[in-house]
Parts: structure tokens; C-alpha cells; sequence
């Protein structure tokens, strides 16, 4: 068999002497060698001519190293073909003589009690040996075994990769934020509608309409009812407070602006001619109101956390909001909000007022508005306006 190059050539050239025994003291790789093969293959190789041959061939993938004198064993510094570095882990019995020891071979590494990566490792070691000595039908063989087992490898990353994955923790998805109903959505949603004819509107056919089985369409359940009230006590209260005008959540006692974003300004305002004072947002929180509501001046005086704290003050004052507004309730509110009336219609406080009628008046276009243009009270609802 001929050599594939003149390195090979060389080498094969020292294997043929050590069979022959002209070579006194070859070095352990070509002592190795000699030992895995016949005398003919060796000479064979050694006869082989150089000229049109290269230098030397690259191996595969994992070209050879050789071991230099004082290196230690195992080291990544060195790989060899034909040193046994850890013979404690030697699968006996190897070669590659030809194709049907090659497969015995393989058999061997398979029946062996070596690791998954051992036996590859075993596999790779005898392919390469195959190919530098020009044995391409069984190097093959072991690249056959070699290839299953990658597979097999994979097979075991995956379903550790799998197992693994259980014990992840499972990613909530975000929960979505709650949907807003336009008034369009509210008279669909509560079969709020325009009566009839006969003054009393048709029957409802949804099931969560409050009140007596008597009530048609236009009456609305007890949370969306409460709601609605809630809302409308927020904008007669802003409004009474800033002259006719809702939603002045970033205005001070005087009309001067802050940045709602930030806790109570807690900056007293003067007058003029009038009383002072430090009253900010659309509610005209005192600075001791707001740290009582909410824990801290620093509390941001959002629009949001500026009606929770109103909401909080008018069931603290026993207004119930499942109610409509009345005047008793306007009243006990007034003592918290000097703009709202007593049963007198004056101030509880001495201060310019608005009348009952005007805060109601707020109340009611700010409910129709959030139950929709077309709400009516039902004759005999529980929780009509």
C-alpha cells in the first residue's frame, strides 16, 4: 500500500527497519506501530516513491501533536496517535487490520463498560490511526459508530434540556390592563335605552339589571350605578370648588399651578383682601387633609390618587354612594368642603357657597355622562338617578 505523503513515507520507512530489526532503539510511537502491523504493510509503505507527494497530510480534525520530551501526560499541549496516555481507561483489542476487524472493533468499544464519551473518544482514536495509514474503508467503519453516537448525544442534551425546562418557572404572561366602556358600551352592556310609547320602556332581557322584575330598560345595576354616583359627586365637588370648572387637578387656592406629580405643595397662598391658604388640587386638599388621606404629603397628587382620597373623605362624612345625591348628604359633605351647602343652603364655615340645585345640576350631567346619552330612570329602579 503506498504512502500518502513523505512524512508517512519516513515514518513507515522506521516501522519497516523495526520489523526487519536493523533499527536498534526506534522511539516508543514507531515501536507502536510496529507492533499493529505487519512487516510486508510496513515496507510496503516505506517503498512508497516521493516524488509527487506532499510533505505531509492534515489530519481530519484533530491534527496530531506528538508528546515532547519532560511533557506531562494528558496534557492539552500534545495529542498522539500511538501513546497510551491513560492505560487504566484502554479498551484491549483494537485494530483495523482490515474492514472486518475494524467492525469487530467498534463491537468491542460497544460491549466495553466505558463512558458515552470514552467510547467516542476510543472511536476517533482508531479512525484517525485508520486514515494515516491509508485505510479509508475502515476508517469509515469507525466514523459510522462515531456519527450514531453524535446522534445518541444530542438525543441526551435535548431531553436534559427538557427535564431541565420543568423546573423552570413558567413566565406569566402580563395581565392586561382592565378594558374602559365607552357610554356606547354601557348602554349596550346594561340595556339602558330610550322608554316607549307607553312612558316605561321595553323589557330588558339582561339578566344583571338591578331592581324589581318589573323595572324595562333604563334602570342600570347596583356596581355600575355606584359608579356613576361616584363619579358625579367627584365633579360637583371639584366644580363648586373652582367655579363651574371640573378636573383642576393641578391648580392652588389663588389659581396658581404645581406639578401633580410631586406630593402636596404645602405653600400658603394669601387672599388679598380674603382668608389664606395652602388648599391645592382639584379637591383643595389642606396639607393636613391629604396626610391624613393618604399617609404622607409626599404622596403624588395624581388625578387617580386625588379622587381616591375624595371618595375616601365622602364615606368617611357617611355619604353612601349607592344613593343618589340628596341634601342631607350634600350637607354632611359640606363639612368637609366649605363650597358645598349645609341644610340651610349657607356654608358651614362663613365662605361663599354654591346652591343645592347648582350642585346637583354638576351631579347629574356628570352621571347621564357616564351611563350614556340615552339613560332614563325605569319606573320602580332601585338605583335610578
Amino acid at each position: 500500500m503506498p504512502a500518502v505523503s513523505k512524512s508517512q513515507q519516513r515514518f513507515m520507512g522506521m516501522v519497516c527497519a523495526t520489523k526487519k530489526g536493523k533499527m536498534s532503539a526506534p522511539s516508543p510511537e514507531v515501536a507502536k506501530a510496529a507492533a499493529g502491523m505487519s512487516e510486508k504493510d510496513a515496507c510496503d509503505f516505506a517503498r512508497t516513491k516521493h516524488k509527487g507527494l506532499p510533505k505531509k497530510v492534515a489530519e481530519e480534525s484533530n491534527p496530531r501533536i506528538p508528546r515532547k520530551k519532560g511533557q506531562p501526560a494528558n496534557s492539552k499541549k500534545h495529542s498522539d496517535l500511538y501513546t497510551d496516555e491513560n492505560p487504566e481507561g484502554t479498551i484491549h483489542g483494537l485494530g483495523f487490520k482490515d474492514v472486518a476487524t475494524a467492525k469487530a472493533s467498534v463491537a468491542k468499544i460497544k460491549k466495553s463498560s466505558r463512558s458515552h464519551a470514552h467510547k467516542i473518544q476510543a472511536a476517533i482514536a482508531m479512525e484517525q490511526r485508520a486514515r494515516v495509514m491509508g485505510k479509508t474503508s475502515e476508517a469509515a467503519v469507525f466514523r459510522k459508530f462515531i456519527n450514531s453516537m453524535k446522534k445518541k448525544t444530542e438525543k441526551k442534551k435535548k431531553t436534559l434540556k427538557e427535564f431541565m425546562s420543568f423546573f423552570k418557572p413558567k413566565r406569566k404572561p402580563p395581565t392586561p390592563p382592565p378594558p374602559v366602556s365607552s357610554a356606547a358600551d354601557v348602554q349596550r352592556a346594561y340595556g339602558v335605552a330610550p322608554r316607549t310609547s307607553d312612558g316605561r320602556g321595553a323589557r330588558s332581557t339582561v339578566p344583571g339589571l338591578s331592581g324589581p322584575p318589573s323595572n324595562r330598560v333604563g334602570s342600570v345595576n347596583r356596581d355600575m350605578n355606584r359608579f356613576a354616583n361616584t363619579r358625579g359627586w367627584q365633579s360637583a365637588i371639584g366644580r363648586a370648588e373652582h367655579g363651574g370648572r371640573d378636573n383642576q387637578y393641578n391648580v392652588m387656592y389663588g389659581g396658581g399651578k404645581f406639578d401633580p406629580k410631586k406630593g402636596h405643595p404645602d405653600t400658603v397662598v394669601s387672599g388679598g383682601r380674603g382668608p389664606s391658604s395652602a388648599a391645592a388640587g382639584k379637591y383643595q386638599f389642606m396639607p393636613s387633609t391629604w396626610k391624613g388621606a393618604t399617609g404622607s404629603l409626599k404622596t403624588p397628587m395624581t388625578p387617580a390618587n386625588q379622587d381616591k382620597a375624595a371618595t375616601k373623605l365622602l364615606r368617611g362624612r357617611g355619604v353612601n354612594l349607592n344613593r343618589p345625591m340628596n341634601r342631607p348628604a350634600v350637607s354632611r359633605a359640606g363639612r368637609e368642603w366649605a363650597s358645598l351647602p349645609n341644610m340651610s343652603g349657607k356654608s358651614h364655615y362663613g365662605q361663599p357657597v354654591k346652591s343645592y340645585s347648582t350642585v346637583k345640576k354638576y351631579f347629574n350631567q356628570k352621571k347621564k355622562q357616564e351611563l350614556g346619552p340615552d339613560y332614563r330612570d325605569a319606573p320602580g329602579a332601585n338605583y335610578a338617578r
